[in-house]
């Protein structure tokens, strides 16, 4: 799954702040990782509360980000609302593939020099 960043949303989200921008990032890159534990949490307990939380948390993230990774959130934050647990199961692994594809490029931006318009 190719997984971009449209960085003209993500822009419009800080107001066209770069170092708004980077610290959104970077708070992003922090907080991922436990969200992603919540989840797993959340499916070994089948817990659908916690388990749709998590989801929501990520997709609010992806969409200030400008991450075509949304939809995917969404449809799995459904699926936990429903207790879908075979659905997110199967779809999980290509979240977690495109999670670590935005990983990758917001480090490479944060490794950049801040663009200054």
């Amino acid at each position: 799954m190719q997984v971009e960043i449209d960085w003209e949303v993500a822009r419009s989200h800080v107001y066209e702040d770069e170092d708004l921008l980077r610290e959104v990032v970077s708070a992003y890159l922090d907080e991922c990782p436990q969200l992603i534990q919540g989840i797993d949490r959340g499916l070994e307990s089948q817990n659908a509360a916690e388990t749709c939380r998590f989801f929501h948390t990520i997709k609010g993230s992806l969409i200030t980000l400008g991450v075509t990774l949304a939809p995917l959130a969404q449809s799995l934050e459904n699926a936990a609302r429903a207790s879908q647990w075979d659905d997110i199961r199967r779809e999980l692994p290509q979240f977690r593939s495109g999670l670590a594809e935005i990983e990758r490029k917001l480090v490479t931006f944060l490794g950049q020099p801040p663009a200054r318009t």
